[in-house]
């Protein structure tokens, strides 16, 4: 690790320019970077609402779609329950997930009338399975999950989307490779999200808030952004025509990441995807993680040091990395073993910086739909958050932005 990082004046200009540049005719935009020891630089800018006249801008009071960074976020609350006692990483999920009981019934593919075929098994899906994606339930919008889909009439349990927050269209839905065998970016999290309430007998939501965000300070931060103070911060989220570079309201474009907003509409919170926070808060708790890695003499008031340290390892079978590498291997600029998951994050494992100037080997993250995007990088001692709230997220709008941010926020660390 190196000594405390410092951004000067001139650096933390830099940064705003860039930020500046590429984020002209877009949505508001928030920026955090921290030390362990606090915060660097923070910068929000632009509009609130992009297809508003009214011209408000972003602050960091702001709340946005933080999408699939949720991720981690649920993680803590899993490892809060084996630091308890509760469950241990090699635990059945069946203890409180009972659908998942075994057998289990993997889809296989279609035959040639278009039925649905099944193949049983009798391997037991883990709670270390679910943190690291390797459950075996597939992602929703790729091949198998969508063909099993397809054999289902409107109305039939499964048949909607797992983001819709209804429990049903989670639970009906089947596992599509034998537990352990690939990683897939499958809802596993979701999943997760309903075994804390099961195991807890609270609402996913106070959990949180008790456990996780009012212990770290995050006070805007909610699955539920349309509830009393959040309905005034929370900032649209738009569509950007990918054709005429025109922002659209979002609503059909793309259906299966249109989450509902109101409390009464979300059956459960989804803890893959549903949270709404801002980089100013959601800093909070990465700062939080690299302090206690480099510090776990240090009492942390939410995770052991043995629960934060997994966060940081490698965990997934070999054989199994290579759908991680399908999935972002193009993004992080990875292949082969250069990528791997803990038991919440993304790890880079390069031993080449990233694009030749940024996070190094060891850093750990991901990213969210609406533009979201958090790592730790604990050789540098930074940890980093930048949000904006547009979907798609992956234009090469939005992309470029980020790189080039990261490459600004690095040339600027003294």
């Amino acid at each position: 690790m190196m000594g405390s990082p410092k951004i000067s004046q001139a650096g933390a200009e830099k940064i705003r320019e860039t930020i500046n540049q590429h984020a002209q005719g877009l949505a508001g935009i928030g920026c955090v970077v921290s030390s362990e020891d606090g915060p660097l630089f923070e910068y929000y800018t632009g509009k609130k609402d992009v297809l508003s006249d009214e011209g408000e801008q972003i602050t960091n009071d702001t709340v946005m779609f933080f999408a699939s960074t949720t991720k981690l976020l649920t993680s803590v609350a899993v490892l809060q329950l084996v630091d308890r006692g509760v469950l241990a990483l090699s635990s059945p999920v069946s203890k409180f997930l009972p659908q998942l009981q075994t057998p289990l019934h993997i889809f296989t593919g279609l035959d040639f009338n278009g039925k649905a075929q099944y193949r049983s098994t009798s391997t037991e899906i883990t709670v270390a399975q679910m943190l690291n994606q390797s459950s075996g339930f597939g992602a929703e919008f790729e091949e198998k999950v969508t063909a099993w889909k397809s054999t289902l009439k409107e109305g039939d349990k499964g048949k909607g989307f797992v983001n819709s927050c209804k429990v049903d269209n989670l639970v009906h839905t089947p596992i599509v490779e034998e537990p352990g065998a690939l990683y897939q970016y499958g809802n596993s999290a979701e999943w997760l999200s309903l075994l804390v309430q099961n195991a807890t007998g609270e609402d996913y939501e106070t959990y949180m808030q008790k456990n996780v965000f009012g212990p770290l300070g995050m006070s805007n931060t909610t699955f539920y952004p349309l509830e009393g103070k959040f309905r005034n911060q929370t900032m649209p989220l738009r569509w950007i025509n990918t054709a005429s570079g025109e922002f659209e309201v979002f609503t059909s474009q793309q259906p299966g990441m249109l989450l509902p907003r109101e409390k009464q509409d979300i059956e459960y919170p989804v803890g893959g995807g549903g949270v709404y926070s801002n980089p100013t808060d959601y800093i909070k708790l990465i700062r939080h993680l690299l302090f206690h890695l480099n510090h776990p003499d240090v009492s942390s008031p939410i995770l052991s040091s043995t629960a934060i340290r997994s966060l940081f390892e490698r965990s997934l079978p070999t054989g199994s990395i290579p759908g991680l590498i399908a999935k972002v291997g193009e993004w992080y600029g990875c292949e082969a073993d250069e990528l791997d998951w803990s038991t919440g994050m993304c790890l880079y494992m390069k031993n080449e910086r990233r694009g030749g100037f940024g996070r190094r080997k060891g850093s750990a993250g991901w990213m969210g739909a609406g533009g979201s995007e958090y790592f730790i990088d604990r050789e540098t001692g930074v940890a980093i958050c930048f949000a904006t709230n547009v979907m798609p997220s992956n234009t090469p709008r939005i992309s470029e932005m980020k790189l080039a941010v990261e490459k600004a926020i690095y040339e600027a660390l003294e």
